[in-house]
């Protein structure tokens, strides 16, 4: 059955989930209550990305019940017909994950809650500033980049060698 969001029509088998509103990366008790995402107060039936538990089997998009305090997992991602290789979300909001796109990349059949859940972050919009004059004739840049092919940052380092500096 083919989905309209507004006026825009969305393939039944469409490859992208609805956007969620904070991911996290690291660990989260799923039995300990929660009020914050990455830097998110959250409101209620908030859609969570929970991309690095240790136990990857508790990865995927939840929502947040103000009721209780906790997540549960998203009516569009808990079974085994709602998800896929390929499917992608988006992050809205966050200190560190706003405006990421994530892909996941689990191949075969997923079944919530049995198998391991693995999003890769694919991509950020917006753009980070690392502008100005880097390196001299006895500097080295050493520049960090992100997994997704993000420049972090850009460092100047002393070159030594055999106990000269060039």
């Amino acid at each position: 059955m083919p989905i309209f969001r507004g006026k825009t029509f969305v393939s039944a088998v469409s490859d992208y989930k609805d956007s969620v509103r904070a991911g996290l990366r690291s660990n989260l008790n799923l039995s300990a209550e929660v009020s914050q995402i990455d830097g998110v107060t959250l409101n209620d039936k908030d859609r969570v990305l929970l991309a690095g538990q240790s136990s990857a089997v508790q990865n995927g998009i939840y929502t947040w019940s103000s009721a209780t305090n906790k997540l549960t997992r998203s009516d569009d991602a808990n079974s085994s017909f709602e998800l896929s290789a390929g499917n992608k979300v988006y992050v809205e909001e966050g200190n560190t994950h706003a405006k990421t796109t994530w892909v996941l990349v689990t191949a075969g059949v997923i079944t919530p809650g049995n198998t391991s859940i693995v999003f890769s972050k694919e991509s950020q919009i917006g753009t980070t500033d690392v502008s100005g004059t880097y390196g001299t004739a006895n500097k080295a840049l050493t520049v960090t980049v992100s997994d997704t092919g993000k420049i972090d940052s850009i460092s100047e380092t002393e070159i030594n060698v055999d106990g000269g500096t060039y």
